[in-house]
């Protein structure tokens, strides 16, 4: 449905950078409890590139939550954080 949004609808990308913003911060918290784990199961050489990886998609979302918030629309549709 988003793929069609945006390919027929204008200024339509703003329902496909919604949905990755929250997308996105839902990777952080991902990345941030597999390190959580890989502590607890005594494999720390994993936790520098899970938090790595975490740490990336923290830029990814701001990147996504500004274009969001950008556009027109973001002072209709309430968005995940601020």
């Amino acid at each position: 449905l988003v793929c069609l949004l945006t390919k027929f609808l204008p200024s339509s990308w703003y329902f496909a950078m919604y949905g990755a913003v929250k997308l996105e911060a839902s990777n952080i918290l991902e990345y941030s409890h597999a390190a959580s784990f890989a502590t607890e199961a005594n494999l720390s050489g994993l936790v520098p590139d899970l938090m790595e990886m975490s740490a990336a998609e923290a830029d990814h979302e701001r990147y996504f939550y500004e274009k969001t918030v950008s556009h027109k629309l973001s002072h209709y549709i309430p968005i995940w954080r601020k």
